[in-house]
């Protein structure tokens, strides 16, 4: 039993071979980035990633398994989920789509990061609205029938914008603002508490040498 399926390279279309390179060169470079800003104490955009990794995983898994909103297409490597029972009804997951969603919210962090804007629900919606610009381009063409990189399924709540699910659209304007907003947050508070804890401990420090200067022999 393997979790990973890998597909013949002839057997997959170029377009999925361009969009896979394409994420895995972002990918790494988001990471590499994000490691080099938290060495220098910013450490938004590992908890920005972190944070997307998981909150994508679980969205996309729900997507799969409870409503079955989609069938995937076929990419170079697959995580092969349709031999559990629990997903033998639904559909295998391109390996892009665990490094997708951290990739397009580190995008967007990039693109409003010059705009130096202080209120968080403002950066919050801001970050959205690019998010959902990149996100288009994506989302209408990854449908396509010469592209294929999933086809959606039949469902009464799924009314389209040219080929672009609404219910979908509308997830995308909620909840990812309440996701960067939460991420923006959570940076403030820990920063809070490492100042805070940092404080504390060169206290301590201070303490001590006081108290050793203090019981000194010489004195």
């Amino acid at each position: 039993m393997s979790l990973v399926r890998v597909n013949h390279f002839s057997d997959v279309t170029w377009y999925a071979h361009l969009w896979d390179v394409l994420m895995l060169a972002i990918f790494i470079f988001a990471v590499h980035y994000a490691y080099h800003q938290f060495k220098n104490g910013n450490r938004l955009y590992v908890l920005l990633i972190v944070t997307a990794f998981f909150y994508g995983f679980m969205l996309e898994t729900s997507g799969m398994l409870w409503h079955s909103s989609y069938t995937q297409g076929e990419f170079l490597v697959m995580l092969h989920f349709t031999q559990f029972e629990a997903f033998k009804h639904s559909t295998d997951m391109p390996f892009y789509v665990l490094i997708f969603y951290p990739t397009l919210l580190f995008l967007a962090c990039k693109f409003v990061e010059p705009f130096h804007i202080q209120s968080d629900f403002a950066k919050a919606t801001t970050l959205d609205l690019f998010c959902v610009l990149i996100d288009v381009p994506y989302i209408l063409q990854g449908g396509q029938d010469h592209v294929v990189w999933w086809t959606w399924h039949e469902w009464k709540l799924y009314q389209h914008w040219l080929t672009w699910p609404i219910v979908d659209g509308w997830w995308e304007a909620t909840w990812h603002p309440l996701l960067f907003w939460l991420v923006l947050k959570s940076v403030k508070r820990f920063d809070r508490y490492v100042c805070q804890a940092q404080v504390f401990a060169m206290n301590k420090v201070k303490a001590f040498i006081l108290f050793a200067d203090g019981v000194s022999p010489v004195n």
